[in-house]
């Protein structure tokens, strides 16, 4: 059983996140979104997919839905990192953006955030100043239970 874990961070949580499944899953293999040739998906069973939530969009969004023709037959998981709660209305709304047919198909969670406020820019500092968001400064690995579950139960 081969996993294929791409990505897209701009932060680093998102990568921290992938590099710990990395670590966790046995024969995973890990790439930068962008980087990916779509052709060598057939070599994997299952694919993750994490990426970060901005303004209520799943970053990764258009990647899947163009290819998604490549991942329908494949075990899908999908998570986004973010700073808003799950339950919060701008995080479900992010979700139903996906299409239905894909929905279905696919598992999905969304994983806590984390802030390295040096590492911010003056605009994103002040929006979050704004939006009055607290968020921890690492990662928390416990919170990709869910995904190596989906890894172990179908492996």
């Amino acid at each position: 059983m081969r996993t294929l874990i791409l990505y897209k961070s701009k932060h680093g949580a998102t990568r921290e996140y992938v590099q710990y499944l990395h670590q966790e899953i046995k024969d995973s293999f890990i790439c930068y979104i962008n980087d990916f040739k779509i052709e060598n998906l057939k070599e994997y069973e299952y694919v993750i997919i994490g990426c970060p939530t901005y303004i209520g969009q799943v970053d990764a969004y258009t990647y899947l839905v163009n290819h998604w023709e490549y991942f329908k037959n494949k075990k899908v998981f999908v998570f986004t990192v973010g700073l808003k709660d799950p339950n919060d209305r701008s995080s479900i709304e992010s979700y139903n953006r996906i299409p239905p047919n894909i929905r279905k198909k696919i598992q999905y969670r969304k994983l806590p955030g984390r802030i390295d406020y040096q590492q911010l820019n003056l605009l994103e500092k002040l929006i979050l100043k704004m939006v009055n968001v607290k968020a921890p400064d690492k990662i928390d690995p416990t919170a990709t239970d869910p995904i190596l579950s989906f890894v172990r139960l179908h492996g």
